[in-house]
């Protein structure tokens, strides 16, 4: 089983925005601390802006800690939950915990942009696009490669097992052609043996016969000369 780096992630994600809350709230009270004053002094604008400063760093770290636990939803996801025993409603629950960090840390967001110390714009690095993790970057695409050589594994496994299948499917079929050729060769046996019986009864008949003939011919000798002798007598007695 492939090790889940989800629970690293989101254990420092929640450290961050945990740190990250209490930063906002410092910030926000010193903004109505010194806008209550008259006239802020120097040390109070100093610390605004010092909270201002760690506010802005602390969401960029958020945005890429929430980067990385967002990576891994996406790769347990990808590769197959129960590859890493993750269950369908685990991943779903880890889903909506990326989607409420990103909606706290938009709102963390608007607090920097819409409340910028006096004197000062809105942080720029707030704005700008997110660097990519080169690290992350890797270990998404060797989790990629993994996942293709995988499904190719799979597919080579499937590839052997219809082969094996129709080895032995060819087999059986050698096998039966075999057994009706012996079928067939003993018909052939069969056939001509009967086709020598056949031949012998029919020259035995061809034999009866002609001695049936031989005999009624000399029976109707001898009926005709017994037919002419009575003749003879009744003429001879008329």
């Amino acid at each position: 089983m492939s090790r889940d780096p989800y629970h690293d992630f989101a254990s420092d994600l929640k450290s961050s925005l945990s740190s990250a809350r209490s930063l906002s709230q410092s910030y926000r009270q010193l903004l109505q601390s010194s806008s209550s004053t008259a006239r802020a002094s120097s040390s109070s604008g100093g610390e605004v802006d010092s909270a201002y400063d760690r506010l802005s760093d602390a969401i960029e770290g958020l945005r890429q800690d929430v980067e990385d636990v967002k990576q891994s939803v996406f790769v347990v996801e990808r590769s197959g939950p129960e590859r890493f025993g993750v269950t369908p409603e685990e991943l779903k629950r880890r889903k909506e915990f990326v989607a409420e960090c990103e909606a706290e840390i938009d709102s963390l967001s608007k607090v920097v942009k819409q409340s910028p110390p006096s004197g000062r714009a809105s942080s720029t690095k707030i704005n700008l696009p997110e660097e990519e993790d080169e690290d992350a970057t890797e270990a998404f695409e060797r989790e990629q490669q993994q996942i293709l050589i995988s499904r190719q594994d799979s597919t080579l496994d499937k590839i052997g097992t219809t082969l094996n299948s129709l080895r032995n499917q060819a087999g059986m079929m050698g096998q039966e052609i075999s057994e009706q050729i012996d079928i067939i060769d003993a018909f052939d046996t069969e056939v001509d043996q009967s086709q020598g019986r056949l031949s012998k009864a029919m020259r035995k008949m061809d034999e009866v016969v002609r001695i049936s003939d031989e005999r009624l011919g000399g029976w109707c000798v001898w009926i005709l000369i017994v037919v002419l002798f009575l003749l003879l007598l009744v003429v001879f007695l008329i």
